[in-house]
């Protein structure tokens, strides 16, 4: 899958799958169904690549864009500027780095036979639906969240602020939560032109564009989130609700 069900939590809070477009079995696949040996070497050649070109790019991501991230976060005085003029420069780096995911896709679907990419294809639909993914997703959203609503309990000490401190986390969950559903259908099942041996560069730009465009949305619902509670606490309240927070922002490698 593009976006295999497994790894959904990895794109939403943390972990290292990047590979966009490969099937997360592309090598368990190719050395099954890929019949030439030559051509098996070639594919894995190509992947190789992707992996030490992806190892790179989250290693920058947890000491640059991550940290800065967490620094902006946890400063009381910091402006949404900031955090918009650090993620447009991340967003950025992102898209190139998926750029050469596609063409790194398009090399390795040059290599596969009709045939082979068949039975490739046949494989990653005999996958389970999106249901187990939820349920680790929503189960790992009451605990993040649950953990800032008692930040806001404990930290926010008139009723009426915390009240709404409340209200304003409750709602950013659902919004956040809603977003679940998008990024799991950008699947296999759900994308029948990427199903095709054949699919060009502007079938997986689509895509491509889609899911950066959930995935800033995702981070946009975050920061206004931050700024919301920020407007409802003292510079000496948020040093412990900000701390919960960062959870979401960052701690080296998380929701970016």
């Amino acid at each position: 899958m593009i976006i295999g069900l497994a790894a959904l939590m990895i794109y939403l809070f943390g972990g290292s799958a990047e590979m966009l477009f490969l099937n997360p079995e592309i090598k368990k696949n190719v050395k099954t169904y890929v019949a030439d040996q030559q051509r098996k070497k070639d594919i894995y050649v190509i992947i190789k690549q992707i992996e030490t070109d992806q190892e790179s790019f989250l290693k920058k991501r947890k000491k640059v864009y991550a940290k800065k991230s967490s620094e902006l976060n946890l400063n009381y005085a910091s402006k949404r500027r900031d955090f918009e003029k650090l993620f447009n420069v991340y967003f950025e780096e992102r898209k190139k780095l998926q750029s050469s995911y596609v063409d790194s896709e398009l090399k390795i679907r040059a290599m596969i036979k009709e045939e082979e990419w068949q039975k490739i294809i046949g494989t990653v639909l005999e996958k389970p639906d999106n249901e187990k993914a939820q349920n680790s997703y929503l189960k790992a959203s009451e605990k993040l969240f649950g953990d800032i609503l008692k930040a806001c309990e404990e930290n926010i000490s008139n009723a009426t602020t915390q009240k709404e401190a409340l209200r304003t986390v409750n709602e950013q969950k659902a919004e956040i939560n809603h977003f679940v559903d998008e990024f799991l259908n950008l699947n296999y099942r759900n994308l029948e032109s990427l199903r095709k041996l054949n699919a060009g560069r502007s079938d997986f730009e689509l895509v491509t564009a889609e899911l950066n465009e959930l995935r800033r949305k995702l981070l946009d619902h975050l920061i206004d989130m931050r700024f919301k509670l920020v407007d409802m606490t003292s510079e000496e309240e948020w040093k412990k609700l900000g701390k919960e927070l960062d959870k979401l922002f960052s701690r080296g490698k998380n929701i970016i």
